[in-house]
């Protein structure tokens, strides 16, 4: 995946909006109490995959 997201997107903006608005959304579940099943944590752990990846770039 990290690879198939450098060759489409080389400086990492999509990569970054992504996170933002992931961020952003997972945000204002928690602000309303809704973050608290399965679909938070897949959320949650993809957030983390995204920020490693653009660490490692």
């Amino acid at each position: 995946m990290d690879a198939a997201l450098s060759a489409i997107d080389p400086s990492g903006v999509s990569l970054r909006r992504a996170c933002r608005h992931l961020n952003d959304g997972l945000r204002f579940a928690e602000q309303n109490g809704e973050a608290n099943n399965a679909a938070a944590e897949i959320v949650r752990g993809l957030i983390a995959n995204l920020e490693e990846m653009e660490t490692l770039n």
